[in-house]
C-alpha cells in the first residue's frame, strides 16, 4: 500500500459553480467544492482563496496584484473521508464582502459595479492581462497531527460553469 493511500487528500472541483440567487444584485453566487478523498480525517481546516491579477497598472505591466477573497466560511472543524460519510464541502466566494475593488487601482466600471452591488466574478477574472484564482486548504492529519496544505488548480474565467454541483461528486451539472 502506497503512503498516499492512507493519508488525507483533498480533491477540488475542476470548475466553479455559478447559480442564480436573490442574495446579490448581480443575481449570481459562485462556489467551489472539495472533498477528502483520502482514508483519514482532516481536522482544523483553514480555507483561503487567493486572486492574482497581472498588469492591473499599465505602468507596471509585469506586476501581480494579490487579493485574498473572503469566503462564506473559512474554517471547518473536521472533514471525514468521502468514502465514509459521502460529504463534500461547497463554499461560496464572498468577493462582495471586501472593499478591495473600490480602490482607485481598479477601472471606473469596476468601482461603479461595486457601488451598484452588481460586480460579478467574471468581471474580476477579466481584469489585467492575466489572472488566476486559487483555493488553499490547510489541515491536520487526525492520526499523525501533521499539517498539510492542499491547493486547487488555478481557476480562470472559463472555469466558471452555470449550474449546481452534483450532490454525489465534484462536477457542475
Amino acid at each position: 500500500m502506497d503512503k498516499s493511500d492512507i493519508v488525507p487528500n483533498i480533491q477540488f472541483s475542476n470548475t466553479i459553480s455559478k447559480t442564480q440567487t436573490d442574495d446579490h444584485k448581480s443575481g449570481y453566487r459562485y462556489r467551489f467544492k472539495f472533498e477528502n478523498s483520502g482514508r483519514r480525517s482532516i481536522v482544523d481546516l483553514e480555507i483561503i482563496a487567493k486572486l492574482r491579477i497581472k498588469g492591473l497598472k499599465s505602468s507596471y505591466p509585469n506586476n501581480w496584484q494579490v487579493i485574498y477573497i473572503p469566503l462564506e466560511y473559512d474554517r471547518i472543524p473536521q472533514l471525514h473521508p468521502v468514502k465514509k460519510e459521502k460529504l463534500r464541502e461547497a463554499i461560496q466566494f464572498s468577493y462582495d464582502k471586501t472593499n478591495e475593488f473600490s480602490n482607485t487601482i481598479y477601472p471606473d466600471y469596476i468601482r461603479q459595479k461595486v457601488k451598484d452591488n452588481t460586480l460579478s466574478l467574471e468581471d474580476i477574472l477579466s481584469l489585467g492581462t492575466d489572472r488566476t484564482l486559487q483555493v488553499f486548504v490547510f489541515g491536520y492529519d487526525e492520526f499523525s497531527g501533521t499539517r498539510r496544505v492542499f491547493q486547487s488548480k488555478l481557476y480562470k474565467k472559463n472555469d466558471i460553469k452555470v449550474g449546481k454541483f452534483d450532490s454525489r461528486g465534484l462536477e457542475v451539472l
